[in-house]
């Protein structure tokens, strides 16, 4: 008898495939009202960051619940995955431009700022629900759930890399030795990189607590 977990990872429906694609045609449709508005091409990094936070949800419905963890497929889709995931909450942290000259509508930038966090947190859950399922499908309930934690709070870590230290996550492959003294001295030295600390930790519970409550709704309908 297969595994409950299994029969829920195989790939992206086309209800899914339609519900994201309507939810995420919000937020792009109104930074390009911003933009014929204020007459400025500003905002249009909203329209990366949305296609990066679309990266982690696509990687996870690659996972091939049917082999093991260790085919090219598997590991690959893990490792794309792992490291795309904090641009998916990242968007939230967008919000610090708000405002930004040129100034649109307040209420139009409001809008901009809440869809796009809103779609880049639900897609990362969505991910993260993904690639929990496929884990449980072949390891114990435990371990599983403690290696949630962990990548979210590696995921606030990421948010920092992302927000404050400047670096994407092709510098993993492009820069991994800058990465690499970058995540080791915030480890050595916790109490000179607080902030560092600060925002995994602040971000990594959030998330994590958010997830749980997303996780218990979506033992009835899932969106992934």
């Amino acid at each position: 008898m297969e595994n409950k977990h299994e029969l829920k990872n195989q790939g992206l429906s086309r209800r899914a495939m339609q519900w994201w694609a309507m939810s995420l045609a919000i937020p792009v449709a109104l930074v390009g009202i911003r933009m014929a508005v204020t007459h400025s091409l500003f905002y249009g990094f909203y329209f990366w960051n949305l296609f990066l936070a679309v990266i982690p949800l696509v990687a996870s419905a690659r996972l091939d619940s049917r082999r093991s963890l260790w085919t090219w497929r598997n590991l690959a889709s893990l490792g794309i995955w792992f490291a795309f995931l904090p641009n998916a909450p990242y968007l939230v942290t967008d919000m610090v431009h708000f405002q930004q000259e040129p100034r649109g509508p307040i209420y139009l930038d409001e809008a901009i700022v809440c869809t796009t966090a809103l779609n880049g947190v639900l897609l990362g859950y969505a991910s993260m629900k993904r690639v929990e399922d496929w884990l449980l499908g072949r390891y114990a309930e435990r371990p599983v759930r403690i290696a949630v934690i962990a990548m979210f709070l590696a995921c606030g870590f990421g948010i920092y890399l992302g927000r404050y230290v400047r670096l994407n996550s092709w510098d993993i492959l492009v820069h991994p030795f800058t990465v690499t003294r970058v995540v080791g001295k915030s480890v050595l030295f916790p109490f000179a990189y607080k902030q560092a600390w600060a925002v995994t930790l602040l971000f990594g519970t959030l998330l994590w607590a958010g997830y749980r409550a997303f996780r218990s709704q979506a033992l009835k309908r899932s969106i992934a």
